[in-house]
């Protein structure tokens, strides 16, 4: 088989032989699958899954295998094979008129005990709450034919163009038996040109993957989008907010080429790279084509250079004889796409970006991956520029240069191996970009303003809000404990990511996530770098936990509870929670005290309260302040989680939290908090605080108008 990724005659002819001859084209048409999955955007490389082993349908027996092959895509996070889903494909065979190639969206017949079913039923919701984004894109399909089958009634064909809101309306009221669109290509139409893939990758981009968004629950905004705009490179993109720190990462790319991203584990070093290449590429001069420039690849320890650069296969024939097959690599690929696009622009022109992300890039052996290719990193040994390297390649023999427009980001998990001891001929072609944990990523996350609110919060009671805090301020004391001992070190520290997506989707604190990242992550994170020694983790980590969250005489992780969580965590910081207020809340609200929609006024008196705010000052805060900055309100989760809504902003903090907000901004962040509830009054219960009103006896207790 050549190394080619476009069809050729040998495919063809290779589908009459017998089974063990197809393996080659199987292998092929899977290279060309993977080119056109590269070649469509991101975002629409995110609806889909990768390219699926090519299969072979046979014709009438076990012998003939002639009829076609076919490579298919399913939607991505879909655990089962295309062929039970609904998907796009491309196949060829060969008929009584020759060799044709169908490119087609199926929504086949595989009967209503599949997921397919259940794909088809929300393609025709979809297709009926979209109609206008539907034919849009499927209007796009030039010389397509398009056929169906409601659940009741006929079937229908029909060119692309006479498909209309009318047939949608049929599909929306009937539901969906089957339904395909699909081209078919001749010899005449130009198959075995190397232009030809071309055709299928922007008919892929276009129409085929947008497609296959129908199948989704939600139809992705990218595709809504694009069928508004037709703007495949710029109208869709979903990460076009630029990045932190992406002019330094752009300055140290433009400058040497590659760079490494190197940190602790879940530090958000893979997130960055591809939030950031995505910005970049989007940024810089667009293709001409709808080819993907963001690329992604794996190292591992058994990843190899015919993975990456290119491979040679094996394959026995019938007659005893053996054929050999090159197939390029990951990095040659992208590399040739990099280079198409170079070609495209004259020499005064900036050609458009490609950036290969290699994610662990220190878990493979460098120099057996990259071979002879590792010298052309460099700056100055890319094509055209003044040290240009040219090498002939192990298996090929083909002359092969990396063209400037490409650029390597990789990843780096110091928990793995020291950048201290990274391969020498990495450490002088990469530059090195830190990625320490980032605390302030979570205060944003979780709508703190600073550190001295995740305190105030911490302390305030056994609040889920409360918990968090402290699994915060645990998650910056464990790294400094980590960071001071001499055989772990800071990189080993424990990555903010891991506490990331411990809210629902109401925005509440998700109870069950908070503790699993504890009992499955960050724990089982300890052991491992202490290899199961669990005396050093209790002594240089975890003193002063007690047994709430191990078991430390059976040397296990125990089945704590958000409770043990809490305690554990509190004796961990030394931090004794104010349980009181917690308490407050959870009397005064059973006893109807405390009810959604109540205003609390701020306890003025108390901002004298063992603090250093004057007279003056308070006099004038008060003066200066209108209403809305005294008051908060309480919420309808104001019983289960603490938190009531400080109107002056209309964010949630607990009671100590909304207090901590008004000294901050009285005192520019000097003065912390003394009480907790005793900073706030209910003015329909006469404007007695909230201890008062627990302390005192609730029951019974009237509203009435405040005597103010």
């Amino acid at each position: 088989m050549a190394d080619t990724t476009h069809f050729t005659r040998d495919d063809f002819e290779q589908l009459g032989t017998t089974k063990s001859n197809l393996q080659s084209i199987r292998r092929h048409l899977q290279q060309i699958g993977e080119d056109v999955y590269n070649r469509a955007p991101k975002q629409f490389q995110n609806i889909s899954s990768d390219p699926t082993a090519s299969r072979i349908r046979p014709q009438h027996t076990e012998k003939d295998y002639r009829e076609y092959m076919w490579t298919m895509y399913g939607r991505a996070g879909d655990d089962r094979g295309p062929h039970e889903l609904v998907h796009p494909e491309f196949l060829i065979g060969e008929d009584d008129d020759g060799p044709f190639v169908d490119v087609r969206f199926n929504a086949g017949t595989a009967g209503d005990a599949t997921p397919v079913a259940d794909q088809r039923e929300t393609l025709k919701t979809n297709i009926g709450e979209q109609s206008e984004t539907f034919l849009t894109i499927l209007s796009q399909f030039d010389d397509a034919t398009v056929s169906y089958q409601p659940k009741y009634g006929n079937s229908y064909s029909m060119p692309v163009d006479e498909f209309t809101g009318d047939d949608i309306d049929r599909l929306a009221a009937n539901g969906i038996t089957r339904f395909a669109a699909k081209r078919r290509y001749r010899e005449a139409d130009g198959i075995f040109n190397t232009s030809f893939i071309d055709i299928i990758a922007e008919t892929f981009a276009d129409v085929l993957f947008p497609l296959l968004g129908f199948a989704r629950d939600d139809v992705p905004e990218c595709v809504i989008r694009y069928a508004e705009t037709g703007d495949l490179t710029r109208g869709s993109e979903e990460s076009s907010e630029k990045p932190e720190r992406a002019d330094d990462i752009a300055r140290q790319l433009e400058t040497t080429k590659q760079v490494v991203f190197y940190g602790p584990p879940g530090t958000g070093k893979t997130y960055s790279a591809n939030q950031f290449a995505e910005w970049w590429v989007s940024e810089g001069p667009p293709v001409t084509t709808s080819m993907s420039q963001v690329h992604i690849v794996t190292f591992h320890p058994s990843f190899s250079y015919e993975d990456f650069v290119e491979g040679l296969s094996a394959e026995a024939t019938d007659s005893g004889t053996v054929n050999y097959d090159i197939s390029p690599g990951r990095f040659k690929r992208v590399c040739e796409a990099a280079q198409e696009a170079y070609e495209m622009v004259s020499k005064k022109e900036t050609p458009p970006r490609f950036v290969l992300i290699i994610d662990e890039i220190n878990r493979g052996n460098l120099a057996q991956i990259f071979g002879e290719t590792i010298t052309q990193l460099e700056a100055d040994k890319r094509r055209d520029e003044a040290n240009e390297v040219q090498v002939q390649l192990a298996h090929s023999g083909e002359s092969f240069v990396v063209p400037p427009n490409l650029f390597v980001i990789g990843t780096m998990n110091t928990a793995d191996r020291s950048i201290a001891l990274v391969d020498a001929a990495l450490r002088r072609r990469f530059r090195f970009i830190n990625f320490p944990p980032d605390y302030d990523a979570l205060y944003e996350e979780y709508n703190f303003d600073h550190k001295r609110d995740v305190h105030a919060t911490a302390e305030s009671g056994a609040s889920l809000r409360a918990l968090l805090a402290l699994s915060l301020l645990a998650l910056e004391e464990l790294n400094e404990r980590i960071r001071s001992l001499p055989d772990l070190g800071k990189g080993k520290q424990i990555g903010h990511s891991y506490l990331f997506g411990c809210t629902r989707d109401d925005g509440q604190i998700d109870e069950d996530a908070l503790v699993d990242t504890w009992k499955y992550e960050i724990l089982p994170l300890l052991e491992e770098y202490y290899f199961g020694q669990f005396e050093r983790i209790e002594q240089d980590l975890l003193a002063g936990t007690d047994d709430r969250l191990v078991d430390w005489r059976t040397k296990q992780i125990k089945d704590f509870t958000a409770d043990d969580l809490h305690t554990a965590l509190a004796s961990l910081l030394n931090i004794e929670p104010e349980t009181t207020s917690r308490q407050t809340v959870d009397i005064l609200s059973e006893n109807g005290v405390l009810e959604a929609g109540d205003i609390l006024e701020f306890n003025r008196e108390q901002l004298r309260n063992g603090t250093t705010v004057s007279d003056t000052d308070i006099e004038r805060a008060v003066a200066e302040r209108d209403a809305a900055f005294w008051q908060s309100e309480v919420i309808d989760a104001t019983a289960e989680s603490g938190d009531i809504r400080w109107l002056n902003d209309g964010d949630l903090y607990s009671l100590s939290g909304a207090a901590q907000q008004i000294f901050d901004e009285l005192t520019n962040g000097d003065e912390t908090t003394v009480g907790q509830p005793d900073h706030w009054c209910h003015p329909q219960f006469n404007d007695r605080n909230l201890y008062q009103l627990r302390d005192n006896g609730v029951a019974g207790t009237d509203r009435s108008v405040s005597t103010e």
